[in-house]
């Protein structure tokens, strides 16, 4: 599966970079997941939080300088 975008760039993870996967393994509290839905793929950091399943990005915080 080829990455479009830098959302989980923490993670060492990048745009245009190929991920080879294995469905047989289980979701895992705080591992990365490729979530499939609609046709469409995204690959999130994944965390259980009570009832729910959490999904999240690894992309360092964005700073807006002011004065630009």
């Amino acid at each position: 599966m080829r990455v479009y975008g830098n959302s989980m760039s923490d993670s060492g993870i990048n745009d245009k970079d190929v991920l080879v996967f294995d469905r047989s393994l289980e979701l895992q509290n705080n591992k990365i997941a490729i979530y499939f839905f609609d046709r469409e793929s995204t690959v999130k950091s994944m965390k259980f939080e009570e009832d729910c399943l959490m999904s999240h990005a690894r992309k360092p915080e964005l700073c807006l300088n002011k004065n630009y």
